[in-house]
């Protein structure tokens, strides 16, 4: 980069407010990429362990998610939880319209693709779980609700498009299971999206759970780390 005029970077996370734990990073020293990654893995870790704790209390967790990483990371690591508490059963169902291009693409993009997972697909398995748990039947992927009603009767794990939490699956399911209380909303984006779902779909008796899962830099992460 030393010399050049100019530099463009794409898709980066919009810009939050910073949990407590990031500022006390930034004081420290830590670099934004490294200091991120940790504090999204502590991030995923709370989103599973919320997700089998509602799961076994019998109620069902709907899950608004981006397509992309942010998604497929979760699906993997809630799938996983699921699976090592003994709920293997408990179906996780990804509604989308783009939720099988996204899947598809996914499989295919080595260039794109963590170590762990470069690993997998070098040792002749696929890059993601998300294959496996489909042949399983565990994963139930759909455009739409219409698709899948009969496995949203129990506890169920739902992946819907964030866009369809303003008209479509998400705003459907949120208007379902919003009265009980076993039941669990998890946001991946900061409080101002907490604050629209308790306004939009008040009163909500539901738990929610808002974690910063998006590995994205910010603009600001950004400019400090090409600064370093």
């Amino acid at each position: 980069l030393r010399g050049a005029d100019a530099l463009i970077l794409g898709a980066l996370a919009p810009a939050a407010e910073p949990p407590p734990e990031a500022e006390r990073a930034e004081a420290d020293g830590d670099s934004p990429s490294g200091e991120k990654r940790k504090r999204v893995f502590s991030q995923l870790l709370a989103v599973c362990a919320a997700v089998v704790k509602a799961t076994q209390a019998g109620g069902c967790v709907l899950v608004p998610v981006p397509p992309g990483g942010a998604m497929l990371q979760l699906l993997e690591k809630v799938g996983t939880a699921l699976a090592e508490s003994g709920q293997a059963g408990v179906p996780l169902v990804y509604v989308s319209p783009a939720a099988e291009s996204t899947l598809a693409h996914a499989a295919v993009s080595m260039e794109y693709l963590g170590a762990y997972h470069q690993d997998r697909v070098f040792a002749g398995n696929p890059p993601f779980k998300h294959q496996a748990m489909r042949a399983e039947g565990r994963l139930v992927v759909a455009p739409g609700l219409h698709a899948v009603q009969t496995r949203l009767q129990g506890p169920c794990v739902v992946f819907a498009a964030a866009a369809s939490m303003w008209a479509g699956a998400g705003a459907q399911l949120l208007a379902r299971w919003r009265h009980g209380p076993a039941n669990l909303l998890v946001l991946a984006e900061a409080a101002a999206a907490e604050a629209w779902a308790r306004a939009a779909f008040a009163p909500l008796a539901m738990q929610v759970l808002v974690a910063h899962t998006d590995a994205r830099l910010t603009a600001v992460e950004a400019a400090r780390l090409v600064g370093e």
